[in-house]
């Protein structure tokens, strides 16, 4: 399978100084180990799916936030038109 890409409208530099201009899901079987029950849970589960820092994830902007959780849902099947 084909991992499937997500290039972020707003960049995010990570502390390091590792500039992130898309993600990459590198790990398909955190997907079956998502969490959605609070806050931290999320961030922790999209930072194992796509294999970045947890702060990369919480300095994403709000639009590619919601880009990046539906992938992860519609990866799952839990999204898409009913």
């Amino acid at each position: 399978m084909i991992a499937p890409d997500i290039i972020l409208q707003h960049p995010v530099t990570d502390v390091d100084g590792v500039r992130y201009e898309k993600l990459v899901v590198t790990d398909y079987a955190a997907i079956a180990r998502y969490e959605s029950h609070n806050l931290h849970r999320v961030v922790r589960s999209l930072a194992n799916i796509y294999g970045v820092p947890r702060r990369v994830m919480r300095k994403l902007s709000p639009s590619d936030a919601v880009r990046v959780g539906a992938m992860v849902l519609a990866l799952r099947g839990d999204y898409g038109p009913e």
